[in-house]
C-alpha cells in the first residue's frame, strides 16, 4: 500500500512546477538570484517546501527565514497543499564553491499551518549558498535544498 502511494506521489509530482526553479536549483548544484516564496519538492517528493525571507532577500550577516512544509495537492497543483505541523525541521547552510559552512545552529519554531520560523541563519560571506532544510515526520526524512547567491 505504501509503495503504491509513494509511486503515485512520484508520478504526480512530475506535474508540479516549482516557480523560480531552473535546472539544478534546489539540488545544490546551481545558484542564482534568490526568489522569495520559491517552492520546491523535497528529495523523495513527499513534501513541498516554500522558502521566505523575513525581509524579502538574504544579506551577508544574520538572516531569518520561514519555510512552509506541506503535502502537495496533486489534484489541484495551484493549491498550496496541507501544511505539516508536527515535523522536526532543521536548516544547515554551506557555500557551494568553497569549503565553508554556517557555524551556528539556527533556532526553529513552529508558527502554524506548516510554517516554521528559522532564526539566526548566519550567511557570513557574499557568494553562492546552499540551504538544506531537513524535514522529519515520523520515520520519513526528507530534504529540500535551496541554492542562491548572496550579494556583498
Amino acid at each position: 500500500m505504501l509503495r503504491r502511494f509513494m509511486g503515485s506521489l512520484l508520478v504526480a509530482s512530475t506535474f508540479i512546477i516549482a516557480p523560480g526553479c531552473t535546472e539544478g536549483e534546489g539540488e545544490g548544484e546551481v545558484a542564482g538570484r534568490y526568489i522569495d516564496g520559491q517552492t520546491i519538492m523535497t528529495d523523495d517528493q513527499a513534501f513541498s517546501a516554500t522558502l521566505f525571507h523575513e525581509d524579502g532577500e538574504p544579506t551577508v550577516g544574520e538572516n531569518n527565514f520561514y519555510v512552509r512544509v506541506a503535502v502537495p495537492d496533486y489534484a489541484n497543483p495551484e493549491n498550496e497543499g496541507r501544511g505539516i505541523g508536527r515535523a522536526e525541521v532543521s536548516l544547515s547552510a554551506a557555500m557551494l564553491d568553497e569549503n565553508h559552512i554556517m557555524g551556528v545552529v539556527p533556532e526553529v519554531e513552529y508558527e502554524g499551518d506548516g510554517v516554521y520560523e528559522i532564526e539566526g541563519v548566519v550567511l557570513d560571506r557574499a557568494g553562492d549558498w546552499s540551504l538544506d532544510v531537513d524535514i522529519v515526520v515520523g520515520d520519513i526524512h526528507e530534504r529540500a535544498t535551496f541554492a542562491f547567491t548572496v550579494e556583498g
